[in-house]
């Protein structure tokens, strides 16, 4: 059995590199190859301006004229972060109050079907009878990540 020397006389190589290295037109077919590859399969990818997202975050806003941020939150947020504690499929719960008006953030989790966590969370919502006489009905609106998609794109 033979061995090669490397030109530094050391012992011989072995290994993908050294081989492309011996072997430089089979490393240039490869690169093609690869690159054809990808050419071809870049048709099948789809390219939208504006990809398609679903909605993950609902807002419920109640409005209460003449309210105090704090009384706001006590009154109004509180019982409702209560109620949706354990709704299924929500990550996480926040609430911002200020003078006349408390919002609640609901971020549902990447699986949770947006429909049905929407639906619960309204009908959890609205069946609050503790919420004062005073305030507004609450307002249930979605928020998804197209409007940020929109932004960054214009």
């Amino acid at each position: 059995m033979s061995q090669e020397a490397t030109p530094a006389g050391g012992p011989p190589s072995r290994g993908v590199i050294a081989w492309f290295v011996r072997n430089r037109v089979a490393a240039n077919l490869l690169l093609f190859a690869i690159s054809l590859a990808g050419i071809l399969t870049i048709r099948g990818v789809p390219q939208e301006l504006v990809p398609e997202t679903s909605p993950s975050t609902l807002t419920v806003r109640t409005a209460w004229p003449g309210a105090g941020a704090s009384v706001i939150e006590a009154s109004v947020l509180k019982p409702m972060e209560e109620v949706l504690r354990d709704v299924g499929g929500i990550r996480e719960i926040s609430g911002t109050a200020r003078d006349g008006v408390g919002t609640l953030t609901v971020e549902l989790e990447y699986w949770a079907d947006f429909q049905s966590v929407g639906d619960e969370v309204r009908e959890r919502v609205e069946s609050i009878t503790s919420l004062p006489a005073d305030a507004e009905d609450p307002v249930i609106g979605e928020s998804s990540t197209r409007r940020l998609l929109l932004r960054v794109a214009v």
